[in-house]
């Protein structure tokens, strides 16, 4: 793997411009005719400990340990290959887990597959900063949360909008402020292309180029999702993959306002790029 990781500035011509390009490489790929699970497995999830578990035991290695997240279609056709058989008998409950949870389902609506999720939760922190390694303040007794996502798949493309409620957002110090926005932001809101040779997805969601929970590509055990454009080019043997992110803008006084025009933001964008080359020798999915 070769990875190449800096932060620049670029105009916003030339964003659209490597959009065009893509766009009309998508227009000449052939479409297969069923929905093929695009979504993507958001890097917090459960799946992942036990993906990573039998990954460790030699197992669903057709899928990347350190190039989170994946597709469910990914994990379906990984899981569809293991032998069951050979499994002990703690393996395969949690083989059992993973393939009831990307479960295919029959398409709904005009040969496409609409569905969505609902997730509830709530957490405690001792800290107004979840990081461990720099806390701050006394926190908060309890943090309710919930996600809602709502998508539409049909054939190789997928939609997908998502919004989250986290008290956390109001707290926290290195944040957005919510002002009036109800502690609720967009987080996995995305437009994707899952084919063969050609992957892309353009939106806000997570990323994480390191094995689950071990810090990474972007420094963190914890990665938070960003406006980016994810790109994947190759084959199970020879892959190029690419990421262009804009990152939340800070002000002169070092603050996050979340503004890149208009008063009080910065005169350029500024944005990450992240690129890896991947070869291997035996084929994978």
């Amino acid at each position: 793997m070769i990875g190449i990781h800096r932060k620049n500035y670029l105009g916003v011509s030339n964003i659209l411009l490597l959009m065009f390009f893509m766009g009309v490489l998508l227009l000449l790929i052939p479409l297969k005719g069923e929905a093929q699970d695009n979504r993507l497995i958001h890097t917090n999830s459960w799946e992942y400990e036990y993906i990573k578990r039998l990954q460790q035991r030699g197992h669903l290695l057709e899928m990347h340990p350190s190039k989170l997240p994946y597709a469910v279609k990914d994990l379906h056709q990984s899981l569809k290959k293991l032998e069951v058989s050979s499994l002990g008998e703690k393996e395969r409950r949690w083989v059992n887990m993973l393939k009831k949870s990307v479960e295919s389902r029959p398409e709904n609506v005009d040969s496409m597959r609409v569905g969505g999720l609902f997730e509830p939760g709530a957490r405690h922190s001792s800290s107004d900063r979840l990081n461990v390694d720099d806390p701050m303040g006394e926190g908060k007794p309890i943090l309710p949360r919930a996600r809602l996502n709502s998508y539409l798949e049909w054939k190789n493309w997928i939609g997908q909008a998502g919004i989250t409620f986290d008290w956390f957002y109001d707290i926290d110090p290195d944040g957005l402020d919510t002002v009036r926005r109800l502690y609720i932001r967009s987080e996995d809101t995305y437009l994707g292309f899952n084919g063969d040779r050609v992957d892309l997805y353009v939106g806000r969601f997570n990323n994480h180029w390191s094995v689950f929970d071990r810090q990474g590509s972007f420094l963190t055990d914890n990665p938070q999702s960003f406006d980016q454009i994810q790109f994947t080019l190759g084959s199970s043997k020879i892959s190029f993959s690419s990421i262009l992110g804009e990152m939340d803008n800070m002000g002169a006084d070092s603050t996050f306002t979340g503004r890149s025009y208009g008063f009080g933001a910065l005169p350029s964008i500024s944005v990450f790029t992240s690129v890896r080359l991947e070869s291997s020798p035996e084929p994978q999915a």
